[in-house]
């Protein structure tokens, strides 16, 4: 059984490796630089990557996790989300004098590992880790993740 902390270091350096940015990597217990806050609600992003042209929101579990659907789908399919985590990327990118960003794409993502789910998604896309660290992933139908 994968831990979430092997699921979102095993994604970010798979990330990584595919030439995407890592704006936050947030382990479970660790310290978070970036916050979104909608209304009383306060999330704090495992993984938020970018390239060019898109952003990607992950939520991790050891596990697969409707819970983690439903909080991704929530507060992230805000406007006023959506506007804080493109500001922080933008923020994030100049700092480093990076990429050229053309317009960016917000893609929701819950990575997770154990059993894989036999699952296609209209809005989320779902990125499996198992034991070995082998990455799968599951594109949604609206917003697919293209590596």
């Amino acid at each position: 059984m994968s831990n979430e902390d092997f699921v979102s270091h095993t994604i970010m350096r798979f990330l990584q490796t595919h030439r995407w940015q890592i704006a936050q990597y947030h382990p479970p217990g660790g310290q978070a630089n970036f916050k979104i806050q909608v209304d009383q609600v306060i999330a704090y992003p495992d993984i938020i990557a970018f390239n060019s042209y898109m952003i990607l929101v992950f939520e991790n579990k050891g596990k697969f996790d409707s819970a983690d659907l439903e909080k991704l789908r929530g507060i992230y399919s805000t406007g006023m989300a959506k506007k804080q985590i493109e500001e922080y990327v933008q923020a994030v990118n100049a700092k480093r004098k990076g990429l050229e960003i053309k317009g960016l794409k917000l893609l929701l993502t819950h990575g997770y590992g154990g059993e894989m789910i036999d699952l296609k998604l209209d809005d989320i896309n779902l990125v499996h880790v198992d034991e070995m660290g082998q990455v799968t992933v599951q594109s949604s139908v609206e917003n697919p993740l293209v590596l």
